[in-house]
């Protein structure tokens, strides 16, 4: 049985993202992290993971999409998929609102997510009491609003092409001598991902957000997932590909204004938007 520390560093990166370890990135000045850098980086992550949710499982981290898939196997998610999958929402909605995950977590009322107190404020709003919020998630596919202060406590950017955002490492913290990372690493690393190991997680997430509409098919539903900047989010290719699966069609919103930043700015948005729908 693996002790703790070694449980951190025996991740279940896809062979693909191994065989990745060590080599320069096509197109950029940086390589990949060598198979032992990769055991300096990951519990570094996970313990970056830690320090933004005590809460959180470290069971259920995962870095790239490899990683992503074997959580994905995970009695804790396998159980909460098939949960969600059956979940009725409650009567006397007609509405099912899906929005983006966060990584505050959980995103009940003590959530900090600026977006999560738009969520609880359009909640509460009398004039949208026929609404249901349901979160898009990897790897739980979907968290209604339900369970918003009792989900399996994951942290999973791991589907994210982008080094930054997969491992909330800027280039100087690659450098900084107060972390494992920047002492016996020093320079920027990129972070390995597979794009065969991104479409199946995908694909697998799709199939629990399919089978969640189907159960709730008298529902009209509504999105906020899409990216500003107009780049197909994670959350976007999840959800399209559920609609094509369950026949059930999402009207999609972006999930803020391209422009604009003022205090209210989210939930005026989607109280128009959603105000508009038919």
């Amino acid at each position: 049985m693996l002790n703790f520390k070694e449980w951190l560093v025996e991740t279940s990166l896809s062979s693909a993202e191994r065989s990745l370890l060590g080599l320069p990135k096509r197109g950029s000045k940086y390589s990949h992290p060598s198979e032992s850098e990769w055991e300096i980086i990951r519990p570094e992550l996970v313990s970056r993971s830690v320090k933004s949710n005590p809460l959180l499982d470290v069971e259920l981290t995962a870095y790239t999409p490899g990683e992503t898939l074997a959580i994905m196997n995970n009695s804790k998610i396998v159980a909460y998929h098939d949960k969600v999958s059956n979940f009725k929402v409650p009567g006397g909605v007609d509405t099912i609102v899906l929005v983006p995950c966060a990584k505050s977590k959980p995103w009940g009322k003590s959530c900090v997510s600026d977006f999560y107190r738009s969520y609880h404020q359009l909640r509460e709003d009398p004039a949208m009491g026929r609404i249901y919020m349901a979160t898009i998630s990897e790897p739980l596919g979907v968290v209604p609003s339900d369970d918003w202060d009792n989900f399996p406590q994951y942290d999973n950017p791991g589907l994210f092409d982008d080094t930054a955002m997969q491992s909330s490492l800027f280039t100087k913290d690659w450098s900084d001598e107060r972390t494992e990372i920047g002492r016996r690493i020093g320079s920027k690393r990129i972070m390995p991902f597979d794009r065969d190991s991104y479409e199946e997680a995908i694909d697998k997430l799709s199939d629990v957000i399919a089978r969640f509409m189907e159960t709730n098919r008298d529902k009209k539903f509504v999105s906020f997932v899409g990216d500003p900047s107009g780049k197909l989010s994670t959350h976007s290719d999840m959800i399209r590909r559920a609609s094509a699966k369950s026949g059930i069609p999402i009207v999609e919103f972006l999930k803020k204004p391209a422009v604009g930043r003022e205090k209210g700015t989210v939930y005026r948005h989607m109280k128009e938007k959603i105000g508009s729908v038919e």
